[in-house]
């Protein structure tokens, strides 16, 4: 999977850095791909000077995932992969929205706004849900803190196990995945039911949670220690209950 990426990253970098060279060599290009550009009379100089600039971005983001390729294979992070592969591209199209100006002469400010929106909410989002989940008892609940807690009285929870298994798992309903991390609900199609994963890793173990009428939370974390420590934890409050 990792060397999969790698390739992914070195295949966007290549077309970025052959895109930017073509730009150069026909800079009405992109004045031809867009139908509000290519209605307007632009002076050759400006579509020259618009070209260079959208040349030079794309060959150094070209140059750039060259090297988070490297990163990658050092890394291999399924998050890093997710954003390294959207930041550059939606910066390269607020780059590119900007500089419009220059044929235009204005700049778009609602649609970089826009950009720059759902710039932020992605990343505050992944970062997030990166931070592992913690597992607190107070006096007689328990908090689980992070994207996707709750609080659960102790006297409702049933059951406590530890499986190198999930169960198997279809649709997500509400949550995120992106790779080692899934948070939120997913439809079990073995349980017949949702159930909530707190997962920050595809490797066992996995602590099954089961509480009121039924329900399931599944959680596990980076270190296979913290998890069977954790799942320690909630069984001597099930005994003690």
């Amino acid at each position: 999977m990792v060397l999969f990426f790698v390739f992914i990253f070195l295949l966007v970098g290549g077309l970025l850095y052959w895109k930017g060279f073509y730009v150069r060599k026909n800079p009405y290009s992109q004045i031809q791909n867009s139908l509000k550009l290519s209605r307007m009379n632009l002076a050759p100089e400006a579509v020259t000077l618009y070209a260079n600039k959208i040349s030079r971005a794309l060959r150094l983001l070209g140059v750039l995932f060259f090297a988070l390729a490297f990163v990658q294979y050092l890394v291999g992070s399924p998050e890093f992969t997710l954003l390294a592969l959207f930041i550059p591209i939606v910066s390269l199209l607020i780059y590119l929205l900007y500089f419009r100006k220059i044929l235009t002469g204005k700049v778009p400010i609602v649609s970089i706004i826009l950009g720059i929106l759902v710039f932020v909410v992605l990343v505050v989002f992944i970062g997030f849900s990166y931070i592992e989940t913690s597992v607190i008892v107070d006096n007689d609940k328990l908090k689980i803190a992070g994207f996707y807690g709750e609080t659960i009285p102790l006297n409702q929870i049933s059951e406590v196990f530890v499986a190198d298994t999930l169960p198997s798992i279809g649709l997500r309903t509400n949550g995120i995945s992106t790779g080692t991390i899934s948070k939120g609900y997913f439809f079990s199609k073995s349980l017949r039911k949702n159930v909530k994963l707190l997962l920050h890793s595809n490797a066992k173990p996995y602590i099954y949670l089961v509480y009121a009428d039924d329900k399931y939370i599944i959680i596990n974390f980076r270190k296979q220690e913290k998890t069977q420590q954790v799942n320690s934890q909630l069984k001597r409050i099930i005994v003690n209950e």
